[in-house]
């Protein structure tokens, strides 16, 4: 039987979200307790994204060129082990903050 490639790129890129997904809190903990930590941390009921800035412009860490601006991150688009490598970096700052609704308004205003 021939299997396909398309379906083997795809199954391994959610392969990571289904494995942290079955992990009991403990098992979630001891593998990424960084991340644990920051999220046990945030109590409030919106959708967390991860503000980091760079103490030195143009570093990269955990897959990302970081600047001294601040940039806000999906936690969705990062796996656990770059959050963990950010949040471990002493060049770099990063919390979690709520994410920015974006309103109709601001797209009509963009478009004119």
């Amino acid at each position: 039987m021939a299997v396909k490639k398309d379906d083997s790129a795809v199954s391994a890129q959610e392969s990571w979200l289904e494995k942290v997904g079955n992990l009991t809190e403990s098992e979630f903990k001891k593998l990424y307790p960084l991340t644990h930590a920051l999220m046990l941390a945030w109590d409030k009921t919106v959708e967390p994204v991860l503000r980091v800035i760079s103490s030195v412009p143009g570093f990269r860490r955990g897959g990302i060129v970081h600047t001294a601006e601040p940039a806000l991150h999906d936690l969705t688009d990062l796996h656990p082990e770059n959050i963990e490598q950010i949040l471990a970096e002493p060049a770099l700052t990063a919390e979690l903050v709520e994410k920015p609704v974006v309103s109709d308004a601001a797209d009509t205003k963009t478009e004119a």
